[in-house]
């Protein structure tokens, strides 16, 4: 018998939105963040809050995606969000956040702290559920949004109007006025179908490292690769990889006296290596940035991108941005096509009419493969 076993690691608070304007009953949110290049396994990791310790478990098999991010909600938040036009979270639990003197953290399944934020006043705050200072608290339907990672939650948190993010999209921030010296970029899947026999997802944008058991000794064969067999307490065992970009089909494990196949399935993603992109444009010019797209999934990808517009406290930019060649609005449009594991620089283009106000504004720029 073969079993598959699947191993864990670590991640950001993003976002907390913990007074909704609407009921506290299902509008509370948390938006974690995969800043690394490798897929993170959060199978049973814990929303610890200053209302429970175990306020949330996340539940098994669930991974956040090479910079994606991932949405937990007050359970009816996808019915009964304050903005019918935020995103569905990818995990509704029952969820209590204390709009005063309130934190949140996320413990790993051995219940190491991962990340933390608190807010309000610190007395009032268990130490563990917070870094450095807690951060001010904020209006009622605004949010805490991280800015940077000191571990200090007052210089990494602001206030802000709340929008949670799909895993490929960044904010752009615009300067309208003078070029500066110091501008820089903030860079920043057992069985997977119930169809007979064992399917598998690639992990997006990492290999997926499966335990496989064995009753018998020698070496195990996948792919081109052998793998040797270690004893364990019931048999014995080694770990495969499976490349994030092998192709779909059917693939055979092969032991000294044993085999069994299992289906890689298709599966789609991309990655960017920015979260933030800052432009500065004098009116009449314009600015470029590069940035990286990576297609994260094992079959070619047709990616697509959309613009908010650019606007500010007052107004909206006078100007447009542009890549490849086509200019990006609120509506979808091809850009390019990527090949499995392939990836491609793209230069991102922001330019300002002669017209346009100074002033800076900002703007989401989204990405999606299909």
């Amino acid at each position: 018998m073969l079993v598959f076993i699947l191993p864990a690691k670590a991640v950001w608070i993003n976002q907390v939105y913990y007074d909704p304007i609407g009921s506290e009953t299902y509008g509370e949110a948390l938006e974690l963040y995969n800043p690394t290049n490798t897929s993170i396994d959060i199978s049973n990791w814990i929303i610890a809050t200053t209302s429970s310790e175990t306020d949330v478990k996340i539940p098994e098999n669930t991974f956040i995606e090479s910079y994606g991010y991932f949405l937990i909600a007050d359970e009816g938040w996808n019915e009964s969000k304050d903005n019918e036009t935020w995103k569905n979270a990818e995990l509704e639990e029952k969820m209590t956040l204390k709009n005063t003197n309130g934190a949140v953290a996320i413990k790993d399944n051995e219940g190491n702290i991962i990340d933390a934020v608190g807010w309000g006043d610190e007395e009032e705050i268990p130490t563990e559920l917070f870094e450095g200072t807690p951060a001010t608290k904020v209006k009622a339907g605004e949010s805490l949004l991280r800015i940077e990672d000191t571990n200090d939650n007052s210089k990494d948190f602001v206030a802000t109007k709340p929008y949670f993010f799909t895993t490929g999209e960044l904010i752009i921030n615009a300067d309208i006025g003078g070029f500066s010296e110091n501008s820089n970029i903030e860079v920043l899947a057992d069985d997977d179908s119930n169809a007979e026999g064992i399917q598998i997802f690639p992990n997006k944008g990492s290999n997926r490292k499966i335990k496989v058991k064995t009753n018998s000794p020698g070496i195990l064969l996948f792919g081109n690769q052998i793998y040797n067999l270690t004893q364990a307490d019931d048999g014995y065992e080694t770990i495969i990889e499976i490349p994030f970009s092998l192709q779909p089909g059917i693939y055979t494990i092969k032991t000294n006296n044993e085999e069994t196949n299992i289906e890689i399935l298709p599966i789609k993603g991309l990655s960017i290596n920015q979260r933030k992109l800052d432009l500065i444009v004098t009116p009449g010019s314009y600015d470029t940035k590069k940035i990286k797209i990576t297609n994260t999934g094992n079959t070619e990808i047709t990616i697509y991108a959309k613009s908010q517009k650019f606007t500010s406290i007052k107004q909206d930019l006078e100007g447009h941005i542009a890549i490849l060649g086509k200019i990006i609005d609120e509506q979808w449009k091809e850009i390019t096509q990527l090949g499995a594991g392939a990836n491609s620089e793209i230069e991102i283009i922001l330019s300002a009419k002669e017209e346009a106000i100074k002033g800076e504004y900002k703007a989401v720029l989204s990405f999606k493969a299909e």
